[in-house]
């Protein structure tokens, strides 16, 4: 079961995905322009022992809200959590 946190790559984000990593979550961090800072927070996760992994989506608006939701659940249909962090 994966954990999604929005806004993921950076700051409370990456902090939240680290400290679920740490307790054995798979996580995915969510980035919409920080793709570097999310694959960081990718391999630390993993350096960690836990399943995680990066996916862009951009929430500015409906459609591409909509978009992502779509795409996010094609790739990871058994979630379990959302962390809604992004700023």
């Amino acid at each position: 079961m994966w954990t999604l946190v929005t806004g993921g790559a950076k700051r409370l984000g990456a902090a939240l995905c680290l400290a679920l990593a740490e307790k054995g979550h798979s996580v995915v961090v969510h980035y919409n322009r920080s793709e570097k800072e999310a694959l960081e927070v990718v391999e630390a996760c993993q350096a960690q022992g836990s399943q995680a992994a990066a996916i862009q989506g951009d929430f500015s608006s409906v459609d591409s809200t909509k978009e992502f939701a779509q795409r996010y659940l094609e790739q990871f249909p058994e979630t379990a959590t959302l962390i809604n962090n992004v700023g």
